[in-house]
């Protein structure tokens, strides 16, 4: 609800002040503004399953001032959903846990490696990609 009230009190000014410190431009936000208008119900509730958008959705919700009724209802059942999800996974993993931990053991050493390596070049294309 804070990320939320920033976004519907503060609104653009602030946005576009302090969004140049993590590369967020005027036209990203042009774009995410636009968006999120057309589509901000199923936004907030899908959003709520991805890693980092789901802590960051509150503040687009707010900047075109979504009801807060709305998007604490679709906020609710989205974070429900997902957190179920977890403990069934994680129930899963705690019954299966040494054989998870052989897997990942073999793989662990490659996964790494490829993941260092694709977060290094998606670091270094957006380092290199102009903002405007």
């Amino acid at each position: 609800m804070v990320d939320y009230g920033i976004g519907y009190y503060l609104g653009r000014p602030a946005v576009l002040r302090y969004g140049r410190i993590v590369r967020f431009s005027e036209k990203r936000l042009e774009t995410t503004e636009r968006w999120f208008s057309a589509h901000g119900k199923s936004v907030v509730l899908l959003a709520r399953f991805m890693p980092l958008l789901r802590t960051l959705i509150a503040f687009p919700a707010g900047l075109v001032k979504m009801d807060v009724k709305r998007f604490l209802v679709y906020s609710a059942v989205g974070i429900l959903v997902w957190d179920i999800a977890l403990v069934y996974v994680g129930v899963l993993a705690g019954q299966n846990s040494t054989a998870i931990a052989n897997t990942l053991q073999t793989y662990f050493l490659p996964l790494g490696v490829g993941a260092l390596v694709i977060a290094g070049i998606l670091v270094y294309r957006e380092l290199r990609t102009p903002q405007g």
